[in-house]
C-alpha cells in the first residue's frame, strides 16, 4: 500500500514538473516572437536594422510606413534587400521596376509583401507559420517556374536573413 502511494505521488510530482517545463517553454516562445530591435551599443542604444542599413534604414522604413509593412513584414522586406542585395537601381530585384531608385524599389517590394499576405491569409495556408508565407512569398516573388534554382535559394536566403534580423 505504501508503494502505491509512493508511485502516485511520484506520478503527480512527474507530471506537475511537465506542466511546468510546458509552461516556461511557452513563455520563452512567446518572448522569442516578440519583435527585438534594439541593441546596446558602446555609445547608446542604436537600431540593430538602422546600425546593419546606414543610410537606406530610413528610405526603406519610409516606404514601409507608406504601404503599412509592418510587424513580421518589415522584417521580411529586410530581409528581401539583404538577400536581393541588388545595385543602385535593383536594390530589392523589382525588375519591373529597374533602374528607379532605392524608395521606389522598397516601395514596391513592401506593396508585394503586403498584398501577399492579404491573399496568403484568405488562403488559410498557415500550417507552417511564417515559413510558409515566406514560401508563398517566393513563389510570386521568384516564380519556380522562371527559376527553379532561384526560388529554392531565394526562399533559403530570405528566410535566413528573417530568422537573424527577427533575432
Amino acid at each position: 500500500m505504501k508503494n502505491k502511494y509512493s508511485i502516485i505521488l511520484i506520478v503527480i510530482i512527474a507530471m506537475s514538473t511537465f506542466s511546468l517545463c510546458l509552461i516556461v517553454t511557452h513563455e520563452l516562445n512567446h518572448k522569442k516572437d516578440e519583435p527585438v530591435l534594439i541593441i546596446k551599443d558602446q555609445d547608446s542604444q542604436i537600431s540593430f536594422l538602422e546600425k546593419e542599413f546606414g543610410d537606406e534604414y530610413e528610405i526603406i522604413m519610409a516606404a514601409a510606413a507608406r504601404n503599412a509593412c509592418d510587424g513580421d513584414d518589415l522584417f521580411i522586406l529586410f530581409a528581401i534587400r539583404k538577400a536581393e542585395n541588388g545595385p543602385a537601381g535593383n536594390e530589392f530585384g523589382i525588375m519591373v521596376q529597374i533602374g528607379t531608385g532605392l524608395d521606389t524599389q522598397a516601395g514596391w517590394a513592401a506593396a508585394t509583401i503586403v498584398k501577399n499576405r492579404e491573399r496568403w491569409t484568405e488562403a488559410q495556408d498557415k500550417l507552417f507559420g511564417y515559413k510558409g508565407f515566406i514560401v508563398f512569398l517566393g513563389n510570386r516573388y521568384c516564380p519556380p517556374e522562371v527559376d527553379r534554382t532561384g526560388n529554392i535559394n531565394w526562399i533559403r536566403n530570405v528566410t535566413y536573413w528573417y530568422e537573424r534580423f527577427k533575432g
